[in-house]
């Protein structure tokens, strides 16, 4: 059985920075002649907030230098005893959990399904305890269930309710859920919509909040112009090896020859604030001018019409993957976009192998996503249904950017792998069964 054949490479990453050299090119002209802050704020709130809101609900906007800064201010206003429990979908990044273990907090995690990626009414339900103070809901690789029921059984129970969408932003009319009190979003290096960075947090009917949060915020230093510069000339080579098909067919066989995973190694580059002692003060920061100048230019430039024609040629390859027994994770949300692409495959290190000996450059690697583990105690689920199914995970190098014949040979060559490794374990576990 032929599992490795030679293929010529298809010249797109699994990872890839969602900008141009345009938006490059302001980000670097902001540095030099800024444009005025407080109208850059007021632009961004008339871009970004509901301009009729349901009525009795009042919406405030935070910019902030990333979205574990929002999240971070948020907590150190709400002031939680010592102990008190955070609910939290099963996967998240583990600065997140950080943030929330260094406010002295307790992180439990709650088991979702890989259909939805959320969890269910029950699972959630148990979880709770006299402890659970805060729920924070996250829409994990863009795919967003109806978190309608979590949300009005958490303020049944008194919670605050952070809606985390730093992996589902794709709208430019969709600032969260009105049942959220907060909302967080991320424009971070590989992130859609990226702006090198920040983060914005949308509080509704939190009038004191607000006003506490805007006063701790504006005793924070600015994140360094220089630090900016660094992170824009950084993602100049990430943007020529992950975007450009030319660079990234002669990057690849040549890092790879060299033993360089060339992804992790970009990924790296563009990621992150430059560590200090104290955790929380990594990115306890102002988002510097220029950064604020290329969100609101990217979010100015939101195009509706063009995205959603973008964003068609992935939802087709996920029915086309299912119809051939493709399981890919969030497949039964209507509102779904794509931040990365993941499928779950029996022997996810072998179908990485054969795919990319085929040309198809699929990934296993530091997505940063990671299963948030179970506090010590008999009283809590471990989130044994997520392991599962996230051990399982591949992904795949389908994005935006990818042509329609491209995404179609990535499909077709995926789904003859899979079939071929699913034989292959099959064949293995029917050779492991004793003989009657």
């Amino acid at each position: 059985m032929q599992t490795y054949k030679k293929a010529p490479l298809i010249p797109y990453s699994a990872i890839y920075l969602d900008i141009n050299w345009n938006y490059m090119f302001q980000a670097l002209t902001q540095l030099v002649t800024p444009a005025d802050r407080p109208l850059l704020e007021m632009l961004l709130q008339n871009l970004f907030l509901k301009s009729n809101p349901p009525k009795g609900m009042e919406e405030k906007m935070l910019l902030c230098a990333s979205v574990r800064t929002a999240f971070d201010l948020v907590l150190q206003v709400l002031n939680l005893p010592l102990g008190s429990e955070v609910l939290m979908t099963a996967i998240n990044i583990p600065d997140m959990v950080k943030v929330i273990r260094n406010h002295g907090l307790v992180p439990v995690p709650v088991d979702i399904a890989d259909d939805t990626l959320g969890p269910s009414l029950e699972d959630f339900k148990k979880a709770f305890t006299e402890r659970t103070k805060v729920v924070m809901v996250s829409f994990l690789y863009g795919a967003k269930f109806d978190a309608d029921e979590l949300y009005d059984y958490a303020h049944s129970r008194g919670c605050f309710i952070f809606e985390d969408q730093a992996e589902s932003f794709a709208d430019i009319n969709d600032n969260g859920s009105d049942k959220a009190d907060c909302s967080l979003f991320s424009f971070g290096s590989i992130k859609p919509f990226t702006a090198y960075g920040g983060g914005i947090a949308v509080l509704r009917n939190q009038e004191v909040m607000y006003r506490k949060c805007k006063d701790i915020l504006a005793t924070y230093p600015f994140m360094p112009n220089s630090f900016f510069l660094k992170k824009i000339l950084k993602n100049i080579p990430v943007y020529l090896g992950l975007n450009i098909p030319f660079f990234n067919s002669i990057f690849r066989p040549v890092l790879s020859g060299l033993g360089i995973d060339y992804k992790s190694k970009f990924v790296s580059m563009v990621r992150g604030f430059q560590p200090k002692e104290n955790f929380l003060d990594t990115f306890r920061l102002q988002m510097p001018t220029a950064m604020m100048a290329l969100l609101y230019f990217r979010l100015r430039d939101y195009d509706a019409v063009t995205y959603q024609m973008q964003i068609r040629k992935l939802r087709n390859a996920q029915t086309d993957f299912t119809s051939n027994g493709v399981s890919v994770p969030g497949r039964a949300c209507k509102n779904r976009t794509f931040w990365l692409y993941p499928i779950i495959t029996e022997n996810p290190k072998l179908v990485f192998e054969i795919l990319n000996a085929r040309g198809v450059d699929a990934y296993l690697g530091a997505t940063q996503l990671d299963l948030v583990e179970s506090p010590i105690g008999s009283q809590y689920k471990y989130p044994s249904k997520t392991k599962d199914f996230f051990q399982k995970i591949i992904y795949l190098p389908l994005h935006r950017n990818v042509p329609p014949v491209e995404v179609n040979k990535i499909v077709q060559e995926t789904i003859q792998v899979c079939k071929l490794v699913n034989d292959i374990e099959k064949d293995k576990k029917n050779k492991a069964r004793p003989s009657l």
